[in-house]
């Protein structure tokens, strides 16, 4: 995690721009997209999840 903070920091993406924020955005662009395919809200949380490395979360 330290050097992909630092390797964001050193091309200039700070604030606004930082990690946090372009996954944010990544992830409301992916649930817009998986919502006009149709599918469900619980559907789509778990895809998201997954997409951003968490895992389904389920069986445990």
């Amino acid at each position: 995690m330290t050097y992909w903070r630092n390797h964001c920091s050193s091309i200039g993406v700070t604030g606004k721009l930082a990690p946090h924020s372009l996954r944010y955005a990544f992830a409301q662009n992916l649930m817009r997209y998986y919502k006009a395919k149709g599918h469900s809200e619980k559907k789509v949380m778990a895809m998201i999840s997954m997409n951003l490395g968490h895992g389904d979360g389920r069986g445990r």
